[in-house]
């Protein structure tokens, strides 16, 4: 970000901090910490017990040398940010499934805590640490792990703090329907089982409304209106079984120019003024369908994650 003749103590600071670095103090001492001080006009880089100066390491009457050294002393050095604290193994398990959905390097391990009662400890390396509070909020470490209604109410809130005046997400959820008897009924009505996931979005955190990036998501209403049994209680498509088979991720092409007619899929949103729709399997994976051609349209398959839509907003405000 600075030349290095540009730094000094305070910039200096700043630097490390953006690194995601710790186990340092710029102008005091600290305890098992480097720091970077002071005296009359020599800088000193030292390492520090208790206050305590024990090794001097490098000094120099010219600042912007010392910050340097400092500099590279500090990140070579690598830095454990605690990500989750959790009572049982199967919560940091969760965490840390989240984490490699995000290509961030982490550890799990268990320690004893009071009284020899085990906790399981997630950690991050260095500014990756940034990453981790963008996508779970600045409350870290986490020590429970949050239901998925949970995680999209806090990412709605934070979207809220960041764009107060809805200018930028554009995001006007119904009410949930919070009645489980009365989605139970529906579904027992239409003869259509939703995924537990989606169900969970009904009932605890909204019942269809406007998304940006969604254009208009269904009510269970209009959800059950628009599709039929007789298709969603079928096998689904080969296309979505070599979706599955290529990790997820590939986009692909396929015949055909209407959205309403797919065995095992269930539409869930309206994008027809762009060509374009979502649907579910009942396994629980989101297909997004876009026209391409008059005869073929472009399919891509991905876990149904409500809460990462929110974060593509997050990322994009921030």
């Amino acid at each position: 970000m600075w030349d290095n003749y540009d730094l000094n103590a305070e910039l200096l600071d700043l630097k490390l901090w953006g690194e995601g670095c710790t186990q340092y103090q710029i102008r005091q001492t600290g305890d098992n910490e480097f720091c970077l001080i002071q005296s009359g006009s020599l800088w000193r880089v030292v390492y520090a017990e208790r206050g305590n100066v024990q090794d001097v390491l490098f000094e120099s009457s010219d600042e912007a040398k010392a910050c340097e050294f400092m500099y590279r002393l500090i990140t070579g050095i690598r830095h454990n940010h605690l990500g989750g604290f959790f009572k049982t193994q199967s919560e940091s398990e969760a965490m840390g499934q989240v984490l490699r959905q995000l290509n961030i390097e982490h550890h799990t391990d268990r320690i004893p805590y009071k009284n020899n009662e085990p906790r399981f400890r997630v950690q991050v390396y260095g500014k990756d640490i940034f990453a981790v509070e963008r996508h779970f909020g600045n409350q870290l470490p986490l020590e429970r792990w949050l239901t998925m209604s949970e995680r999209i109410h806090l990412t709605l809130s934070r979207l809220l703090q960041l764009d107060p005046y809805d200018e930028f997400t554009k995001i006007s959820l119904n009410p949930p329907i919070g009645s489980e008897e009365k989605l139970r009924s529906l579904e027992q009505q239409h003869d259509i089982r939703l995924p537990e996931a989606y169900r969970t979005f009904l009932l605890e955190v909204g019942n269809g409304g406007k998304w940006e990036r969604l254009e208009y998501y269904w009510t269970i209403e209009e959800v059950m209106a628009n599709n039929s049994a007789e298709f969603w209680n079928q096998l689904p498509p080969e296309f979505i079984v070599l979706l599955k088979k290529s990790g997820n991720r590939d986009l692909i092409e396929v015949f055909g120019n209407e959205f309403d007619h797919f065995s095992g899929l269930l539409r869930i949103a309206d994008w027809s003024c762009r060509g374009r729709s979502h649907f579910l399997t009942a396994a629980g994976d989101e297909v997004d369908m876009q026209e391409n051609t008059k005869t073929t349209i472009l399919v891509a398959l991905y876990p149904y994650d409500p809460q990462q839509w929110l974060q593509m907003f997050l990322d994009d405000i921030q």
